[in-house]
């Protein structure tokens, strides 16, 4: 920051929605720059597809690798990429573990906390630093949890936040806390980082690495097949977010709630029924 703008030797996009491919394009255009764009193949989960998705990405990702080492002029280091991916998949189950100790009874932390510190497993989340951040913040929930020390003194209600962070408003959560409210998750928060999964029993958990899994990176072929295997079942169960507001959107209210089902259920809350042609009812939470 507050210093001239360094040039980079490239831009390099993973495309998640219709507009991600055209973030950079402005950057492209005034300085001039190669550009590669990732698609990144989403949709409800689909076991027939599964497979496709998977070579379609990996093989992006394959041909990425000569078309850097092209325009920098460099070899391409497995040996890093191999690290980098060890990093960021212990970065990203950590960031699991945390998020679902917020469904502790009071919260320990407040989304607007939660999206602070989110951002290091956004940008960096490969780096070891990144990791022991992670792994500092994991203990810290763990104590509050086991202190009883609550985001908001007197817990009344508990939110969900679905979309974008207000960034240019955060304030607008500590209004509802005037009121003893507090929002504990949101999609954002999940999707960018979260990898909770549903056990067989109904609990849930966050993803083990698949270090723990016991998943081979030796080499280029197996770290990224490992690195699109791990991307896409982190993804697949969260597809459906929409508009609350909007009762034509039934299938996709019922994404919305499988996506936040972890802290409805620790809640003690149901999802309102979803009626035979669509819509929502009246009800609320008890």
């Amino acid at each position: 920051f507050f210093t001239l703008f360094r040039k980079p030797s490239f831009v390099f996009q993973v495309h998640f929605c219709e507009h991600h491919g055209k973030w950079y394009q402005i950057v492209k255009e005034h300085l001039d720059l190669p550009v590669k764009v990732i698609e990144f193949p989403v949709g409800p989960p689909d076991a027939s597809r599964h497979q496709a998705r998977v070579e379609y990405r990996y093989n992006q990702l394959q041909e990425s690798i000569p078309w850097m080492e092209k325009v920098t002029g460099r070899e391409y280091d497995d040996e890093k990429l191999i690290q980098a991916l060890k990093n960021y998949f212990t970065t990203e189950s950590l960031w699991g573990q945390i998020i679902l100790l917020n469904r502790n009874i009071p919260a320990p932390i407040d989304i607007k906390t939660l999206y602070a510190f989110q951002i290091p497993g956004t940008l960096f989340p490969h780096e070891k630093q990144c990791v022991d951040f992670h792994r500092e913040l994991l203990d810290e929930m763990k104590y509050r949890v086991k202190e009883g020390i609550a985001a908001v003194p007197v817990e009344r209600a508990r939110l969900m936040h679905d979309n974008q962070p207000p960034w240019f408003y955060l304030d607008l959560f500590r209004y509802m806390e005037q009121y003893g409210a507090v929002v504990v998750i949101s999609h954002y928060v999940l999707f960018l980082g979260g990898t909770v999964r549903e056990k067989p029993d109904g609990s849930f958990e966050s993803m083990p690495t698949p270090m723990e899994m016991g998943v081979k990176m030796t080499n280029r072929d197996e770290a990224l097949r490992a690195l699109v295997e791990w991307s896409l079942r982190r993804h697949s169960w969260r597809i459906g977010i929409s508009n609350l507001a909007d009762e034509k959107n039934a299938p996709y209210l019922a994404g919305l709630f499988r996506s936040f089902k972890p802290f409805y259920v620790a809640a003690d809350y149901r999802p309102p029924a979803l009626p035979e042609g669509g819509g929502t009812t009246a009800s609320s939470p008890p």
